[in-house]
């Protein structure tokens, strides 16, 4: 398992980075790259992996160290992570995103865990690194950078269908196994 894991990361990081390429530093100065992220709502990332509830991002900056995103529904934190900034030289910033953890210490939306109404799409990490990276690099979102990387989402799928059917909404509040609000 761990080395699947191990592959999966290799492969995101050689997605997003290319050959050689650290994929946490973009060709970007410290105060560009935290200009571009500061007020971003990753509005492209969230419509393509939110799942069946609505969610709404809302960024918080530390000028030119960091950018939180909280991740909100029906008025409660549902998520939260962290893109770190730091200089690596005048035209060059790293970009380390930090994920909140489950109770369990790992990140939140791994690809293992279970969520009875789930936010995202998982794995978490890497689909927001690569949100991170096409704001940078002033692309959009490329969910084709993903499709290798496993995940546990049949709940996201159907809570998903249901919203973009217009037949079913989910809340947070909906209870396991309950109806969803029609």
């Amino acid at each position: 398992m761990l080395s699947g894991r191990v592959a999966a990361l290799l492969a995101v990081s050689a997605a997003l980075g290319g050959c050689g390429r650290d994929p946490q530093v973009f060709d970007l100065p410290l105060h560009d790259a935290f200009a571009k992220l500061a007020d971003n709502r990753l509005e492209d990332f969230s419509l393509k992996r939110q799942c069946g509830i609505l969610i709404h991002l809302t960024p918080d900056a530390v000028p030119e160290e960091s950018v939180t995103w909280r991740v909100y529904s029906s008025g409660e934190k549902v998520a939260s992570f962290t893109a770190k900034l730091s200089p690596v030289s005048a035209s060059k910033t790293r970009v380390v995103l930090d994920v909140a953890k489950d109770a369990d210490g790992s990140d939140a939306y791994d690809g293992k865990d279970d969520y009875p109404r789930p936010a995202f799409q998982q794995p978490l990490r890497p689909a927001v690194q690569e949100a991170i990276a096409a704001v940078l690099e002033n692309r959009p979102f490329d969910e084709a950078r993903l499709n290798d990387i496993p995940g546990d989402n049949r709940v996201c799928e159907i809570q998903r269908a249901g919203l973009e059917s217009g037949a079913v909404r989910f809340t947070i509040d909906d209870e396991p196994g309950s109806a969803a609000q029609q």
